[in-house]
């Protein structure tokens, strides 16, 4: 009989902002690290990151690639953990790359459905890690939602960006979690 499956979810979007000098005059640039100045534009770099809970705690760890990658055998950019996790939560079910501050820098959303609270079992929670601007784009300590104290509600068992639901122009700070009940005897 199996007792865990590990979870390992994904997503890819921009997380990290990098300068670029215009070194010619076709206004193409190089990446290279400058102070402000109006000769330099912000380039936007995709990002791979992955989350699973196949670690030897079983408390998850989430794994932070910078594209491009330099080979097959790329390491992670910012590997982010916390002894304070709780183990077997399913960290990483959902993951979603997303403005949840509206600071214009994006932010990460990472589930973790089975989670207990208050000794209830499978209540569920999520992590919300704010991007900082800065090299690493976050600490390992981020911000919980919790749902409601229910025991097997599986909160956070999926997640979606809702784009623009109040209307003011800007997709990606809105978001549904979605929890299921189930019932026992």
């Amino acid at each position: 009989m199996i007792d865990w499956i590990p979870t390992i979810g994904f997503d890819i979007g921009i997380l990290f902002t990098v300068k670029t000098v215009r070194t010619n005059k076709d206004d193409a640039g190089s990446e290279v690290a400058v102070p402000e100045d109006r000769n330099t534009d912000d380039a936007k770099t995709e990002a791979l990151v992955v989350a699973t809970n196949d670690d030897d705690d079983q408390k998850g760890k989430l794994f932070i690639y910078k594209f491009p990658l330099a080979n097959e055998q790329a390491t992670p950019h910012l590997t982010i953990t916390d002894d304070d996790w709780q183990p077997f939560a399913n960290f990483g079910n959902k993951i979603i790359i997303m403005d949840i501050n509206k600071d214009e820098k994006n932010d990460l959303l990472v589930t973790a459905p089975t989670s207990k609270w208050n000794d209830l079992p499978e209540v569920g929670h999520v992590h919300i890690f704010i991007n900082t601007g800065s090299d690493p784009f976050s600490t390992s300590k981020s911000f919980i939602i919790r749902g409601e104290p229910i025991a097997h509600s599986f909160f956070g068992w999926n997640a979606e960006s809702a784009g623009d639901l109040d209307g003011d122009g800007v997709n990606g700070e809105n978001f549904y979690l979605k929890f299921i009940s189930v019932q026992t005897k």
